[in-house]
């Protein structure tokens, strides 16, 4: 039709046919319905023409069997005041033009329909009410500033799905929206959809949006959804709200999770995209069902008022403000977990604000029904409360609500006024065992617990005290490997209890007092030390603390501003939880007098050790009975009474630093010490006064310096002493026995020593004196004994054994109180003081040759045996015999009194002077010189028929000079003379002996002595010149004269003789 009008009772148009009103001016008016049906068939009104179909109070209009119609071009308008069901067909508004019907359905009765209804290009299409899918297949799209209003309700049903995109396209419902069954709403590209259903509050519980099993989504900047109702996300089933990318939403209020098992979900994401709700009624989140709700990637949600987790137990709510730029706005309170299960996290750098903050608010039916966690985590991640906040603070203080706040990785939430309350069964977490967060307030208020669990350092600065509505204390824990430095003045009367790292404190004090592990009484079981470690830095105090030490150990620190002290002066017993071993480590850098006078026992079922680490100095005063040990491997470690480091002869092991024995009387402090490390020990006293000895047990050296340093308050001039039980060598150990005050010397006193079968070094230094007192268990051949400095007593015959070796330095003592052996004796000087008692060097077990070069003091005597050779140099004073049983004596050195006897087979040598008498034995060896020299005799020589002399002939030669007394021929028998080649032998002359005409000499002739051992291819001649015996070795004649000399060839020895004339050879 074009031009012109018309009508008709009704209007069918059926299979293939087609139908238009077009131009302007061109109008048809049906008085009945209008049907549309069959493949091809159309309704088209366009250009400018009208078409009015049925009243409203007639049947409905349909399009159905893939007909169409088409409302298209400026101007052209159809009213269909009835309703509309679209079952297969199509509508499309198009081009600015308009379409009014009343209430439509498309595709909303049978399962095999598949509607569809376009609105676009400023196409306007107006309806009372407007149902989208249901049974079949229905697709509402409104494209480029098309515009659909519905006066009525508005439902997408399932395999229903509306599409808005372009500027300006609109979706208005005046009444309320339902998607269910799996619905789809999607805003894009700067559409716009409104609802305006109002707040009913009659009705409050059933808003004017539900979105149930369905989606909506908003994508894009310029998108946008204002609704002035409610908005329910999850309503018999999982519903879904999407906000994206620059997208925005206002409602007045938003509730997810309506319904036991209906979950709800809510993502506000992308810079821009942003959720707005402004009545001052709470939106729920998790309403009695569960829900999740996500911010995140820059997008914004702004509240009035927010409840994640209301009356929804068991379902669990959700709300997550995540990453840079993303933020929560909540103007009054947030509440998570209110009768319900909640969860809120702010991550990852968001932002939330919020006026008043409560945690699991809740009145439970029984113990745990309530849960409300928040988790704020990550580097610049925010929570700022401007109001009261609170976990588990329900208004009955009886309420055990699990409320609980969790601050983490940087995390911080800053509460800006009143104080921080932890009702009771609320916990606060500051860390997760990674890096901790912050917490700003004022105060806390704690009936629940603090958990700090950080591996990096904190400071909390809030004064912590007991929640005022609540008759119940809560408890302070620290965990993770961090310190923990509380600043606060805090009044809480809980446990505080240190499972890992340290909590440092600069106000202590006693029990029941304010300080910053709070003012809870003074009972072991108020602070305990399960792994962690208080750490005082604060100035010098005491406390009366006690403490209980958990299977887990613990450690005490005292690190006090300039050396400050810390006493723990309480002398009841610490506290020992549990079963099993357990470690309680004294540390810290102040070296001022740091004391726990607590007593230290061993559990029901284990040991207690104590450990000592750290520069500074602990004193221990306690009767203690623990049995587990004590090691020490830095700094000072004071003890003032026997049982101070234990009972039962527990191992003291030393690694490091010093151990200090202090008490006013001498004490065995029943302790058997291991070094594990260099360190000193040092008897003292605790006051001013005279000398004694402290005692440990057995010692235990390896590779180490023990020493022994000079102890405190001593008067001047008194000798203070150590005594230790066995000493066990397992390694090259060394003793520096340092001074005392005055002139007085420390002495050290070691029980049996015990080199375990393996040669070991052991070395002395410092002034002090070392004792060994007791028979030593095994000192082998190759064990060396060196005494640098200071004195070494040996009080017992074997207390240095029989074949260790024994070095002494100039300047050093060697006391020999008892008759004793060495293997070898070496040194340079020093001096070794016999007493009254025989000192023999060498041993037939392994015959060790050895020098030493000091001196001799005493009036004891010397015995050298083992066939070994020991030289003596030096000036030597002692009075004793000096007994050569085996091997040689080489004496190169004085001897000032000592009568020298040498056995048979032993030899006596050397180039030393002798005031004493020497004898030999038939069969002894007298050698002269060491290599080549003279040796003297300043008391005479009486020969020994039987014995041996050793000479060495050459250029240089061996002499004996005899320099008073008497020289004495043998009685009977001769005197052998053995020579050797000492460098240049040849036919001359060579003096044997020489004696000074101040001595006389008995039966002493060239006939006493008879060759031995001599020099091949000459013959020899003795004789006695003067006060010289001399050798003469004649050249072996030509071969021409040997028939002439075979004639005097029996006169063979005969022709010694004493004489008096020059020889014609040269003498040697």
């Amino acid at each position: 039709m074009q031009g012109g009008s018309g009508s008709s009772g009704g209007l069918t148009v059926n299979l293939n046919s087609q139908f238009s009103v077009l131009c302007i001016g061109s109008s048809w008016t049906s008085s009945g319905s209008l049907g549309v049906r069959g493949a091809g068939s159309a309704i088209t009104v366009g250009a400018g023409g009208g078409l009015t179909s049925a009243t409203a109070s007639q049947a409905q209009s349909y399009v159905d069997y893939g007909s169409s119609v088409v409302v298209i071009g400026a101007g052209p308008t159809w009213n269909n005041p009835a309703g509309l069901s679209i079952y297969t067909g199509s509508l499309r508004v198009d081009d600015s033009a308009t379409a009014t019907t009343g209430g439509t359905a498309l595709a909303a009765c049978f399962s095999d329909n598949i509607a569809s209804a376009t609105v676009q290009n400023g196409g306007r299409w107006d309806t009372v009410g407007l149902a989208v899918g249901g049974s079949g297949a229905a697709t509402l799209t409104i494209n480029s500033g098309g515009a659909v209003t519905a006066t009525g309700d508005t439902s997408i049903g399932a395999n229903g799905t509306a599409t808005l995109g372009g500027a300006g396209s609109q979706l208005n419902s005046r009444g309320g929206l339902t998607l269910s069954g799996g619905a789809t709403l999607t805003v894009s590209s700067g559409a716009v959809h409104a609802t305006s259903t109002g707040f009913n509050p009659a009705n409050s519980y059933y808003p004017g949006v539900i979105i149930g099993v369905g989606t909506v989504t908003l994508k894009g900047s310029g998108s946008t959804w204002t609704d002035s109702g409610y908005v329910d996300v999850g309503y018999l089933g999982a519903g879904t709200l999407n906000i994206q990318n620059g997208a925005t939403a206002t409602f007045v209020s938003l509730t997810s999770g309506i319904l036991s098992g209906d979950p709800g979900t809510v993502l506000v994401a992308g810079a821009g995209s942003r959720l707005t709700t402004t009545d001052a009624h709470r939106d729920y989140l998790g309403f009695y069902g569960g829900s999740t709700v996500t911010v995140g990637i820059g997008g914004r949600y702004d509240a009035a008022s927010m409840t994640p987790g209301y009356q929804n137990r068991g379902q669990g709510t959700t709300l997550t403000i995540t990453g840079s730029g993303s933020k929560l706005n909540v103007t009054d309170q947030l509440t998570v977990g209110n009768f319900g299960d909640g969860t809120f996290v702010v991550s990852a750098g968001a932002v939330a604000n919020t006026g008043t903050g409560a945690i699991a608010f809740g009145s439970p039916n029984g113990a745990g029904d309530i849960v409300g966690q928040t988790m704020i985590t990550g580097a610049g991640s925010h929570w700022n409360i401007t109001g009261s906040f609170g976990i588990s603070t329900y208004y009955d203080p009886t309420a055990y609500n699990l409320g609980t706040l969790t601050i983490a990785e940087g995390g911080k939430v800053t509460v800006s006024t009143g104080e921080v309350t932890v009702a009771r069964g609320g916990t606060l977490n500051i860390g997760t065992g990674g890096l901790a967060g912050t917490l700003v307030a004022k105060a806390v208020g704690n009936a629940g617990k603090i958990i700090f669990n950080h591996t990096d350092d904190l400071t909390f600065a809030a004064a912590i005290s007991d929640y005022a509505w609540s008759a119940i204390s809560g408890a302070l824990t620290k965990t993770g490997g961090g310190t923990l430095t509380l600043t606060g003045a805090s009044t809480y009367t809980g446990i505080t209890t240190l499972s890992g790292g340290a909590v440092a404190v600069s106000s202590l004090g006693d029990g029941g007092n304010t300080s910053s592990v709070g003012q809870s009484d003074n009972s072991a079981g108020n602070l305990v030390l399960d792994g962690g470690t208080p750490k005082y830095t604060g100035s010098a105090t005491s406390s009366d603390r006690l403490f209980t030490v958990t299977g887990n150990g613990g450690t005490i620190e005292a690190s006090a501003t300039s050396n400050a002290p810390l006493a723990f002066t309480s002398t009841g017993a610490l506290a020992l939880s549990g079963s099993g071993n357990r470690t309680l480590t004294l540390t810290g850098t102040s070296i001022g007098a740091n004391i726990l006078a607590a007593v230290v026992g061993d559990p029901a079922s284990g040991k207690t050790s104590v450990v000592k680490t750290g520069a500074g100095k602990w004193a221990l005063s306690g009767t203690n009975t623990f049995t587990g040990g004590v090691s020490v491997s830095a700094g000072t470690l004071r003890a003032t009474k026997a049982g101070a480091l234990g009972t039962g002869g527990s191992a003291l092991t030393v690694g490091g630093g010093t151990v200090e024995l202090a008490n006013n009387t001498g004490t065995n402090f029943d302790l058997n010490p291991t070094l594990a490390g260099s360190a000193t020990i040092s008897p003292s006293r605790t006051s001013n006064g005279a000398a004694f000895t402290q005692t440990l047990g057995t010692l235990s050296i390896g590779a180490q310096t023990l020493t022994v340093a000079h102890g405190t308050n001593f008067s001047s001039n008194n000798t203070r002493s150590l005594t230790f039980g066995a000493t066990t060598f397992t390694g090259d150990a060394f003793f520096t026995l340092n001074t005392t005050n005055g002139t007085a010397v420390g002495v050290t006193t070691l029980g049996a020593l015990n080199d375990s079968g393996t040669a070991r070094t052991i070395t002395k230094n410092g002034a002090g004196t070392l004792t060994p007192a007791t028979a030593a268990t095994s000192l082998v051949t190759g064990t060396t004994i060196t005494l640098n400095a200071g004195r070494l007593k040996s009080n017992q015959t074997t207390a240095l054994g029989v074949l260790a070796t024994v070095n002494l330095c100039p300047g050093v003592t060697l006391g020999v109180g008892a008759s004793q052996t060495f293997g070898a004796l070496n040194g340079t000087g020093g001096t070794v003081a016999l007493g009254a008692n025989t000192l023999t060097v060498g041993h037939a077990a392994n015959n060790l040759t050895s020098s030493y070069a000091g001196a001799i003091t005493g009036t004891g005597g010397l015995i050298k045996a083992g066939s070994g050779t020991f030289t003596l140099a030096g000036a030597h004073t002692y009075s004793g015999a000096t007994t050569v049983t085996v091997g040689k004596l080489l004496a190169d050195g004085a001897l000032a009194s000592s009568a020298v006897a040498v056995a048979s087979g032993a030899s006596f040598g050397g180039r030393g002077t002798f005031a004493g008498l020497a004898t030999f034995a038939s069969g002894a060896h007298l050698s002269p010189g060491d290599s080549v020299g003279t040796l003297t005799f300043n008391a005479g020589l009486p020969l020994m028929g039987g014995s041996i002399f050793d000479f060495q002939l050459g250029v240089t030669r061996d002499q004996i000079a005899i320099a008073g007394g008497r020289l004495t021929g043998p009685a009977s028998g001769l005197v052998t003379l053995n020579f050797a080649n000492s460098g240049g032998f040849t036919a001359a002359t060579y003096s044997f002996t020489n004696y000074t005409s101040a001595v006389n000499s008995t039966n002493y002739s060239a006939t006493s002595f008879t060759l031995g051992s001599t020099i091949s291819g000459y013959p020899y001649n003795l004789a006695l010149i003067g006060n010289n015996l001399e050798l003469t070795a004649s050249a072996i004649p030509e071969p021409s004269t040997y028939a002439a000399l075979s004639g005097v060839a029996a006169l063979g020895l005969a022709g010694w003789r004493r004489r008096r004339a020059v020889r014609p050879w040269p003498r040697r």
